[in-house]
């Protein structure tokens, strides 16, 4: 037996036992097996802790499950089963959530009548330790028919160590798959490959090669071809490398680099470019598994994956002519657009060839100088400019060689196929100016060249707008449709879309559109004249309508409230929404809501009326089936419905289509 003889050992290791057991005692490990609610919902747990402090500390085993049907009659279920160490997740954790319906007729076995089912499950597992993740994490999704697993649609895995993906992480999605390398600090290395499985063969198609955590050239393969595409630093002696994470951002500018070295190759291969796609897909698989870990752990599994990039800081002069371009752009660009958007020139333009021509450059300027200089402005507003060489850049977006590389992009088109700018363009062909101090003197001669073509433009409407009588009439009428497109804009958002199916701002805005088109081709002023006042007043009709639309929302959502019970859901032990007489609800959500919204694609000013009536009519008869007793027979018949116009008549409502 040891002795210990010296006194302060002998106090130390009393002290320590007293503290071991003082600590033991107070810890006394529960068992807690009731229900457990995050972020609103109600779950059944299952797991051991112990309070210090009045804290609840979870140590041990911890388990957590879910499961429910939903108004669709599919069952949905999630797990969650794992352990803790003094609150910190620890040893294997794995996450299993699914969804599956019954199919079939069902059949008995084991003294149980049974059903096949068909859904698909999700399933991770990985481990902590101590907090931290560690090892590979792998992820699954799976489809499942008659209650087999018949398709991996998805598996994915990751490694980690101390808390950071490192190494070797894959993706398969069906038929793709993306394998890589990760580093230190989650950073990008190596070469990222993606393979296509084609009659069971991998066949690499593409492959992002970084060297030193900096993607430097894309290859991409096709049957016995290599391709490369240089990914090009900024041209600077101050070249220096920046950290940065691997997100949508990035893509932006390596898309963009990529297509300044060769835009046609970049095009040619982009059915084989899914390193992206299927990167997002894995990152987004990590947030559907942290939205359940993270709540529970208070970590997460999603890494932060960064990169590295070349970059090359302004200087004086560059940043002297790119405030210059921005300026003048914004004067240019408001300039255009208020051109553009003069009604009486898209009606004019319309039978006047000359001010077809006019407008024709306008557009021409607009789509190929002031937008790709406003993408450069947007490039150094956001401060991404210093990621690109910036002659590349601009040769890429405006060609800006001499007089004729300006003057072509209007030989694209027959009507500006004459047109050439009256303003001087020999600064362009000065070798020695940067492409950026030559866009600053474009833009300059840009101001000029608009107010030229818009002095044309004056002259030429005045010449079009001869008779006193029919330019009143058109102020007026110009006036009610652009009170009417901006009521249509702003009075119907996507709320209504979404019931809708399409876009009813658009749909309604191009029907004015094309009554104007209409009214403009009329060949002479007494034809004008005897239709303008008949389509004024349709556009005081299409008013009329837009405010039924914009009020619709309210009567769909106490049609919906009216429908919407609430019942005991013996799962979970709370209370649950359903819907009253499902196969009419359903008709009217999914047919005949959308289908009175859908008739606005077939507008005109004689069925306007009714169809302005319709919104009425289906919410009167909506609330009058409701409160009927006996609507079985019907219940039964809708259900087969394939058409809006087939349910109503099944349901007796005389809506117009």
């Amino acid at each position: 037996m040891m002795k210990i003889n010296n006194p302060i050992l002998l106090s130390i290791s009393i002290f320590l036992i007293s503290a071991i057991w003082s600590n033991v005692v107070g810890q006394n490990i529960q068992a807690y097996d009731s229900t457990y609610k995050i972020d609103g919902k109600i779950y059944l747990a299952s797991y051991e802790y112990y309070v210090n402090d009045g804290d609840t500390i979870y140590d041990g085993k911890f388990e957590l499950s879910q499961q429910f049907e939903n108004q669709e009659d599919i069952y949905e279920y999630l797990a969650v089963a794992g352990s803790f160490i003094e609150n910190r997740a620890d040893e294997d954790w794995k996450l299993t959530k699914g969804s599956f319906e019954t199919t079939g007729d069902g059949y008995y076995k084991d003294y149980t009548y049974s059903y096949d089912v068909n859904g698909h499950e999700f399933m991770a597992i990985g481990k902590f330790l101590a907090g931290k993740k560690t090892g590979v994490w792998k992820l699954y999704d799976w489809e499942i028919r008659d209650s087999k697993i018949m398709d991996t649609t998805l598996i994915a895995n990751i490694n980690f160590e101390e808390d950071k993906a490192k190494g070797f992480f894959s993706l398969r999605i069906q038929n793709d798959i993306l394998e890589g390398q990760l580093g230190e600090k989650e950073l990008t290395q190596d070469v990222w490959a993606f393979y296509r499985v084609i009659e069971g063969d991998r066949i690499l198609l593409k492959e992002w090669v970084f060297e030193g955590n900096t993607l430097s050239f894309m290859r991409l393969y096709r049957s016995d071809s290599v391709q490369e595409i240089n990914i090009e630093f900024p041209y600077s002696a101050e070249l220096s490398e920046e950290i940065i994470p691997l997100d949508d951002e990035f893509l932006e500018i390596i898309e963009l680099k990529a297509k300044i070295f060769n835009e046609e190759l970049l095009a040619k291969y982009q059915n084989e470019d899914k390193i992206s796609e299927l990167y997002f897909t894995l990152t987004d698989n990590f947030d559907l598994v942290d939205k359940t870990f993270s709540p529970i752990t208070k970590t997460g599994i999603h890494p932060n994956i960064m990169t590295k990039l070349m970059s090359s800081p302004l200087n004086e002069n560059e940043q002297q002519n790119l405030e210059n371009i921005r300026k003048n752009n914004v004067n240019n660009q408001t300039k255009i657009n208020k051109i553009l958007s003069n009604p009486q020139l898209n009606i004019s333009s319309i039978s006047s060839i000359k001010l077809a021509q006019l407008k024709n450059v306008l557009q021409k300027i607009n789509q190929h100088f002031i937008l790709p200089t406003s993408d450069i402005i947007t490039l150094y507003e956001n401060q991404k400019l210093r990621f690109f060489n910036r002659d590349q850049l601009i040769n890429h977006k405006i060609k800006l060689n001499s007089n004729s590389s300006i003057n072509s992009v209007f030989k694209k088109d027959t009507l500006s196929n004459d047109y050439k700018f009256i303003n001087d363009l020999s600064f362009l062909s000065n070798e020695k100016r940067s492409n950026l101090s030559k866009l600053s003197s474009l833009a300059t001669v840009l101001e000029k060249e608009i107010e030229y073509l818009e002095e044309n433009i004056q002259e030429y409407l005045s010449e079009v707008q001869q008779e006193e009588k029919l330019v009143e009439l058109e102020e007026a009428l110009l006036s009610k449709y652009e009170e009417t497109k901006y009521l249509a804009d702003s009075l119907i958002t996507g709320e209504h879309d979404n019931f809708a199916g399409i876009d009813v701002a658009d749909a309604i805005i191009d029907f004015v559109d094309a009554e104007l088109a209409v009214y403009s081709n009329l060949p002479t002023p007494e034809d004008k004249i005897k239709a303008i006042e008949v389509l004024i007043n349709c556009f005081i009709q299409t008013e009329d309508l837009i405010y039924t639309i914009h009020n619709a929302p309210e009567s769909i959502y106490k049609i919906n409230d009216a429908y919407t019970k609430e019942v005991f859901n013996p799962y979970t032990f709370t209370n649950m929404e359903e819907k009253a007489k499902p196969p009419i609800y359903k008709a009217f959500n999914r047919m005949l809501l959308p289908g009175i919204f859908q008739n606005m694609e077939k507008l005109n000013c004689n069925n306007m009326s009714a169809f302005q009536a319709n919104f009425k009519i289906l919410y009167e008869a909506m609330i009058k089936v409701l409160n009927e007793d006996n609507t079985n027979r019907m219940e039964r018949k809708v259900k087969r419905a394939k058409t809006a116009e087939k349910a109503a008549e099944i349901l007796n409502m005389e809506l117009s289509f």
